[in-house]
């Protein structure tokens, strides 16, 4: 008889568990937590995403040296790192003495004499093996590689010593040259030339790339268009895209404008794209079902990194990025879109606002499980993502026009290049008349920036974007739009739809005729209802010994 007593107990008991893990759950992880990224908190560590912005600053410090080895050094950056996930292979003088395996942390000494620790990547290593290639992840002192500006090696351990594993009582003897194999693979060089797997599903080589990413190839026609781009303007040569017929040529580029495309192009057509990466890869791994609580880890781990190549180490040391971030808190200025109602000159970019609350609800929508909501997230951040970015083309153009110099002309590449894959795909007869314009050894034809602001407006619907997003160059001078320059013009409800995706589109759609069908289902119901009344009231009149009740069922059913 005590049984089902018992298993009725057990089961609530089970439910009041289950309850509490979900409410208390959240609470125990977020003990550990991470500096904020601006208005979000990753859940993980991504500092060494945050730390490419400071790569991107170290280059554009190094090329300041025109007439020195800056660009070759800025070059080794680009290609080999410098802040960002230092590591190095070790050479074992005779053999590891026992297995290690991957992730594990071992104990040595750094160059600066104190304690510090390695991690093991890669892979495990077993006893016998003659390397062993590790992470340097002190924070205090750091490790870079030498050879940066404001390089410290302290953190690094020293060239020759021996590593301890916890619960193994022999020592590991090293040694490798801080000169020589200090290495980062995470590197500016690698988000392009690393593209054909990278901007895949799960890291394939087969299949298609993310739908953003597939703008790109099928414009330019391969997939490390960037580092093509990048390494003609350290090699003062030209790079052409056969697909396009497009011919960049940077013989004649003073040092300058090197400097600009290969810092800005690094920026915004590598490392931006990488947002887009992150973000694509966080929806495929998001499973929803998923369960009780932040099961979906490597989701939101992904995304944690998207946040932190939006905006990068470098805002958060100074308040000044040199990444998506910092391009959208200036364009905000240029074009009077700062604000939560992108209508000041002053404040956070609008555009700004708006990811990070995406951001915000994307990692929400992974604890949560809601991936199909997390999908809506991702594409709202896409469209929004390029707005700064769409700007800043309009702007190059026009100082292009006011002066033409070889940093102009750079400007002019740089940003036209990052957004004609994505017009591309709305209309290709106005992208070949864009980039017969943008040869960058041929002065802007007059009227370039009004033709390209005309071709842009035309298709901000198509590309999810919107004339109050967008704004116009703004003269604080004269508190007026510039001549030409001005906010388009779109009616209100229309603005409204212009930064749907098509996904929002046939969702509305649906929903439409839904509603539709609803109102003519009820409507038909009621007439049906109407001439079911008139019938019985007939009836009340032919037969007076049902009156009563009948007017009462004619009363109901008109109700």
């Amino acid at each position: 008889k005590t049984q089902p007593l018992i298993r009725l107990t057990m089961g609530k008991m089970s439910k009041l568990l289950a309850t509490l893990t979900v409410a208390i759950l959240p609470l125990c992880q977020a003990s550990e937590s991470y500096p904020a990224i601006w208005d979000y908190r990753p859940k993980n560590d991504v500092a060494f995403m945050s730390a490419i912005a400071a790569d991107l600053r170290d280059m554009d410090l190094l090329m300041q040296d025109e007439e020195g080895d800056g660009f070759l050094m800025a070059r080794s950056i680009y290609e080999h790192g410098g802040n960002s996930l230092p590591h190095a292979t070790l050479s074992i003088k005779s053999g590891l003495p026992f297995n290690v395996e991957e992730g594990s942390i071992l104990q040595g000494t750094g160059i600066n004499g104190k304690p510090t620790t390695v991690k093991v990547e890669r892979s495990s290593f077993a006893k016998g093996d003659t390397h062993l290639r590790v992470i340097f992840e002190s924070q205090n002192p750091v490790c870079r590689r030498p050879g940066i500006p404001n390089s410290d090696t302290g953190g690094c351990l020293e060239e020759t010593g021996t590593l301890s594993l916890e619960g193994k009582p022999e020592t590991i003897s090293y040694s490798y040259s801080t000169a020589n194999d200090i290495k980062s693979d995470h590197t500016i060089r690698n988000f392009s030339i690393n593209a054909k797997s990278k901007f895949k599903a799960h890291g394939s080589t087969h299949g298609a790339f993310f739908k953003d990413f597939q703008k790109y190839v099928d414009y330019f026609g391969v997939p490390d268009f960037g580092d093509k781009i990048i390494s003609a303007a350290f090699d003062k040569s030209s790079v052409s895209f056969d697909d396009r017929s497009l011919v960049l040529e940077f013989g004649n580029f003073s040092p300058r404008a090197r400097r600009s495309l290969i810092i800005h192009t690094s920026a915004y057509l590598v490392v931006g794209l990488f947002v887009l990466r992150e973000l694509e890869t966080a929806l495929t791994k998001c499973d929803h079902r998923c369960g009780p609580a932040n099961c979906n880890h490597d989701s939101i781990h992904a995304l944690d990194g998207a946040v932190a190549l939006y905006t990068g180490a470098v805002f958060q040391e100074t308040g000044k990025g040199n990444l998506l971030f910092g391009l959208a808190e200036n364009m905000c200025k240029e074009f009077r879109t700062c604000g939560s109602h992108a209508s000041h000159t002053s404040g956070h970019a609008k555009v700004n606002i708006d990811i990070f609350k995406e951001f915000n609800d994307m990692q929400k929508n992974f604890d949560a499980s809601h991936c199909l909501e997390a999908k809506i997230n991702k594409e709202t951040i896409a469209h929004e993502l390029f707005v700064p970015l769409f700007q800043a083309a309009l702007l190059s153009l026009h100082l292009d026009q006011e002066e033409d110099t070889w940093e102009s002309r750079a400007e002019r590449v740089v940003f036209m290049t990052t957004v004609l894959p994505v017009l591309h795909r709305c209309d290709t007869e106005i992208t070949q008349d864009i980039a017969s314009r943008i040869d960058p050894t041929k002065v802007a034809e007059h009227d370039t920036f009004s033709v390209v602001k005309e071709h842009f407006e035309s298709n901000y619907r198509c590309m999810g974007l919107g004339c109050l997003d967008m704004g116009g160059l703004w003269d604080s001078k004269e508190g007026d739009y510039l001549k030409g320059a001005d906010s388009c013009y779109v009616p209100p409800e229309a603005e409204e739809s212009a930064g749907l995706s098509t996904f929002h589109v046939l969702v509305m759609a649906v929903l439409a005729i839904c509603a539709v069908g609803m109102v003519a289902y009820l409507m038909i119901k009621r007439r049906r209802r109407r001439a079911a009344s008139r019938r019985r009231t007939r009836d009340v009149f032919d037969n007076d010994s049902d009156s009563d009740d009948d007017s009462v069922d004619s009363l109901n059913s008109l109700t």
